[in-house]
């Protein structure tokens, strides 16, 4: 009975120190991401981008090679950040070609024109 207790308590130390470093772990990534979302709401909006602010919000930037697809040219970048590394961004749904109007609660109408201009 002694030696089933003693692996027992064994066992439990193990699993204590695992949690321990988990905890510690996500504990560094939790401050990692405060810091860049203090960083990043501290230039938002800016009126330009300055090396001050690319130095502090960038880690590297990798570039790849161009490639030609139907006639036209890409080049592929991924971008890491400071604190959080690479950030995979959604892909967003393409602006319709056509007018779409929207109509919200308060009794506003949007209206998106692609052949108006923003005034």
């Amino acid at each position: 009975m002694t030696a089933s207790y003693e692996n027992e308590q064994a066992e439990n130390n193990k699993r204590i120190k695992l949690l321990r470093e988990e905890l510690q772990r996500q504990s560094g990534q939790q401050y990692a991401a405060d810091n860049f979302i203090e960083m990043v709401r501290k230039y938002t909006n800016p009126a330009e981008i300055t090396q001050i602010m690319l130095s502090e919000l960038i880690e590297k930037i990798e570039v790849f090679h161009a490639e030609k697809i139907d006639g036209q040219t890409f080049q592929r970048l991924k971008i890491y950040y400071n604190f959080v590394g690479e950030i995979e961004l959604p892909e967003f749904a393409e602006v319709p070609e056509v007018e779409t109007k929207i109509h919200t609660r308060q009794g506003v109408d949007v209206v998106y024109s692609p052949k108006s201009k923003a005034v």
